[in-house]
């Protein structure tokens, strides 16, 4: 993975790179734990060997399904 991490704090709803010189988003920059891929670079960096597809009734019509979003906080 390229060396250009970007510090994506807790709570945060950042959803992109605030500059191009960021490849991904990291937690902590000396011991990274969580990583945002930006949807920008993502065909660059991730190879998908596999594609696990399901539906769950709980989930139809819910809406804001499939943005991308950050899971930190």
């Amino acid at each position: 993975m390229p060396c250009n991490p970007e510090l994506i704090v807790a709570g945060s709803n950042q959803s992109y790179p605030s500059s191009n010189q960021f490849d991904y988003g990291v937690d902590n920059l000396q011991y990274p734990r969580k990583y945002v891929i930006w949807s920008s670079t993502m065909n660059s960096y991730i190879l998908p060997i596999y594609i696990v597809s399901f539906r769950s009734p709980h989930l139809i019509g819910l809406s804001g399904l499939g943005r991308a979003r950050s899971r930190f906080g």
